[in-house]
């Protein structure tokens, strides 16, 4: 039996925060409870403490509240006492991508420091693909020399490896690795609380008002790791196998960690008592029950979060089975 936990310590439902980029898509519409609202999305931070796009609880005693003022007064992130309360260590997204996204590539801790900027790592979780959709990365052995040349006559494109995708694939890409991601991808996204971008290429398109959308050639060569040019396809690793669960690791690196709960029946999670634990559906619909609380029901292609201070819950599949991507810290 579930102990008894303060009303106030229970999963949290955030209101979407939706952006509108110019390569925005409609597969983000069709997801259970997403029809309201604009009719082409490019982005929804899910999870979010930045003030572009802070996270407002949609449920129980604490709606209304901005996730940033819960970080410290509600032990969403455990800290080591009572005057160390940190930020919100991540950001997680759901990305809707009818046409390319930049090229583009993110600074490390160093090089963020360098640049005044925030660093980003960040993993990728394809929820749905259309055919013939991918993401792209820098070919393998291209030098700062031939990138400079391409940029320079607007054949940056001819140095991109595309990488087909599909549904349930996880990829990560550290800071410093050139990417970008193809058209036909929804994907939830998993970074380290950033929202630095510096475009190197955006294939000669023009914005909303006509105009070439900025580039940020300089910040991206200092930026970019040479060594490390491809995105990772993760695999997933059994942990733990029982009567009504497995789960596997995903992703392991030093700003978070991602796993998948592959439900057969109600089963009961644990959580560290270390970490607050991020849990996206892409399957069927789970409800998640804690002790003196309402339940919460978390649809397809929604999010919660759970506190660091909720020890344990019990998630019941509402057909049979679920599989839910678990994010946490590292």
């Amino acid at each position: 039996m579930l102990t008894h936990m303060n009303t106030n310590t229970y999963p949290l439902l955030f209101k979407p925060v939706y952006k509108d980029y110019i390569w925005g898509g409609k597969q983000m519409r069709k997801l259970p409870g997403r029809s309201a609202g604009p009719a082409v999305r490019a982005e929804s931070w899910e999870v979010s403490t930045r003030p572009e796009g802070m996270s407002i609880v949609a449920n129980g005693a604490l709606k209304g509240c901005p996730l940033q003022s819960l970080t410290k007064t509600q032990n969403i992130v455990p800290f080591k006492n009572k005057t160390d309360a940190p930020d919100f260590p991540l950001l997680v997204k759901i990305i809707d991508a009818a046409s390319k996204l930049s090229i583009q590539v993110h600074p490390d801790d160093k090089t963020a420091r360098t640049l005044g900027a925030d660093p980003k790592t960040e993993a990728w979780h394809i929820v749905a693909a259309k055919p013939g959709a991918c993401i792209y990365s820098l070919k393998p052995g291209t030098t700062k020399k031939a990138l400079v040349s391409a940029l320079n006559d607007g054949s940056a494109e001819k140095l991109m490896k595309r990488i087909s995708v599909k549904r349930g694939q996880t990829y990560f890409i550290p800071a410093g690795t050139v990417h970008a991601i193809g058209a036909g991808c929804l994907i939830m996204e998993v970074q380290q609380n950033s929202n630095t971008t510096y475009r190197l290429f955006d294939w000669n398109r023009k914005d909303k008002e006509g105009k070439p959308r900025q580039l940020h050639i300089s910040e991206s060569l200092r930026a970019i790791n040479w060594k490390n040019s491809l995105p990772v396809l993760e695999r997933t690793k059994l942990i733990s196998r029982n009567k009504t669960c497995s789960l596997y690791s995903i992703v392991l690196c030093k700003y978070f960690r991602m796993d998948r709960l592959v439900l057969k029946a109600d089963t009961v999670l644990n959580q560290r008592k270390d970490s607050f634990t991020i849990i996206f559906n892409p399957s069927n619909d789970v409800v998640i029950s804690s002790a003196g609380n309402k339940d919460v029901v978390i649809r397809k292609g929604s999010t919660c979060l759970i506190p660091a201070a909720l020890n344990h819950c019990l998630i019941k599949p509402m057909k049979g089975s679920a599989d839910l991507i678990l994010t946490m810290l590292p």
